[in-house]
């Protein structure tokens, strides 16, 4: 069973640059990367610092597998009103036009926004549902699947279990929207085995990290509770053969972090041959 690892530019988070790590993944054997911030990484209203970007990945053979919509952009979609909602909607739809130019093949959002103390959880799901419909419209236009994320439960979100998010995702149809099964997110809430069972029949990509039931620590695999042998097993009932993203912290050295996650892939697909 084939599938590639990619690295979430998480790595980098704090970092100013981006293009100098690169090779780093290359280094590593690792050809697959997601854009977890625009700025101040690539600056999409600037068409030279798009194309140096897009020079650079071709350069070093990385393919851009996937943008993540920034947390501000996500934030104001699901905004507590009309105005803010449309802003954030066209802000995104600019995030989707930069990731086509640089040749992604998925943009991640967020399921939704967070649900505060006398809010109406349906209603705020299907403000998400209005916000996500506009945006994927859009995205199919472009070519663009769109691959929407269990949110982060520490506290409450829309999507924040995947049966919610299979709620919301069932509300669109064709196959250029789907899932991005988290699964730091989804230890968090319940089981990671049977969170794949629920997305398989639209798992477009993965967001791979560990954690200890608790917090979201994005850890690498096998440093935290997840039944990883479980999870790759449902990856393989799933036939999934999409990247295998993960979305870990680079810590105060990334290169070492990436070594590490070339050979704990290597571990985790000797689950399944």
């Amino acid at each position: 069973m084939e599938i590639p690892l990619g690295m979430s530019s998480l790595l980098w988070y704090d970092e100013p640059e981006l293009i100098p790590h690169l090779p780093a993944l290359d280094q590593a054997g690792v050809r697959h990367i997601e854009l977890r911030r625009l700025s101040p990484h690539v600056n999409p209203a600037s068409p030279s610092s798009v194309n140096q970007l897009k020079r650079a990945l071709l350069d070093t053979g990385i393919a851009l597998h996937s943008v993540h919509l920034p947390t501000e952009v996500t934030l104001a979609m699901f905004g507590a009103d009309d105005v803010s909602r449309q802003r954030g909607v066209a802000a995104a739809k600019s995030v989707a036009e930069t990731a086509t130019t640089l040749g992604a093949n998925v943009l991640v959002a967020h399921a939704g926004g967070p649900i505060r103390d006398g809010d109406n959880r349906e209603k705020l799901i299907e403000a998400s549902v209005e916000g996500l419909s506009d945006l994927c419209a859009f995205c199919g236009q472009l070519g663009l699947p769109v691959a929407i994320e269990n949110t982060l439960p520490t506290t409450p979100r829309v999507g924040d279990t995947v049966p919610e998010l299979v709620q919301l995702v069932q509300q669109f149809k064709g196959d250029h929207v789907g899932y991005c099964l988290d699964t730091s997110h989804a230890n968090l809430s319940g089981n990671v085995t049977d969170a794949v069972s629920l997305v398989a029949d639209r798992l477009l990509t993965l967001h791979v990290s560990d954690n200890d039931g608790h917090t979201d620590q994005h850890a690498l695999p096998f440093d935290g509770t997840i039944d990883w042998p479980a999870f790759m097993q449902g990856l393989k009932r799933a036939r999934y053969t999409g990247v295998f993203m993960m979305e870990v912290r680079g810590g105060p050295h990334p290169e070492q972090t990436i070594r590490n996650a070339a050979s704990r892939m290597k571990k985790l697909l000797a689950l399944i041959d």
